[in-house]
């Protein structure tokens, strides 16, 4: 497996091979036929640098995934014990543990204690957001999501078993229309979880006759209209 380190070397020896070529070619034009045909062939040559150029792009992309699946494992383990909750505002008057503590009592787990409770990605403050994303309903406004770390997974397997029973809170403390629990996810699985998405919105779009749905990690129909 190259490293991006290697694949720019070769591409800038191979450019490089081709330069020196074109310019022996130039030293040596006498008429304008021999012109032509150099400009031709530097065409060509603009138009592999830019080939070389997109397969580079392929091939570094090729071994981040090679990465990201060797190191998948290990990545998943990290996680099995966690979940993220999405929806929860920052800023207001409750704190991060009293929220998660009432979420998770909605859902039947009040007698459970998390181990750790952290907001994940940059404090709010550290995000600069330009004044036309500032509006009460952009997303950006919503709070980071927060990782909640149990200390079993028969603890974390219950919190996804039960998490739409969140809609039936009672506490005020968060809006339980915007609350939604999901399992932390590695890199890898959140890209091939946005590849999923796009999938299923693309097949929705071409067949609005069918109910489309997600199910172990493939997009299937459910149904068809006849």
């Amino acid at each position: 497996m190259l490293t991006d380190i290697e694949i720019e070397e070769k591409c800038k020896k191979f450019c490089s091979q081709y330069d020196e070529r074109i310019t022996e070619l130039e030293g040596k034009v006498d008429g304008k036929a021999d012109k032509t045909v150099v400009d031709t062939l530097g065409a060509k040559v603009i138009k592999m640098e830019e080939d070389l150029r997109n397969l580079a792009k392929d091939v570094s992309a090729t071994n981040s995934k090679i990465k990201l699946t060797n190191n998948e494992p290990a990545e998943r383990a990290k996680r099995e014990k966690n979940i993220v909750i999405r929806g929860v505002k920052e800023g207001t008057e409750h704190p991060d543990d009293e929220i998660v503590k009432d979420i998770l009592a909605s859902i039947g787990m009040e007698e459970t204690s998390p181990l750790e409770i952290v907001r994940l990605g940059k404090p709010k403050d550290q995000v600069v957001v330009r004044e036309e994303e500032q509006g009460e309903g952009n997303s950006r406004n919503k709070g980071r999501p927060i990782k909640v770390v149990f200390g079993s997974v028969d603890d974390k397997r219950k919190a996804l078993r039960n998490a739409t029973k969140v809609r039936r809170a009672t506490s005020t403390k968060f809006d339980k229309t915007k609350i939604f629990i999901v399992p932390d996810q590695t890199k890898l699985e959140r890209e091939i979880d946005v590849d999923l998405r796009k999938e299923l919105q693309a097949k929705r779009d071409r067949h609005p006759e069918s109910t489309f749905k997600i199910k172990n990690g493939r997009v299937t129909r459910t149904n068809q209209t006849t």
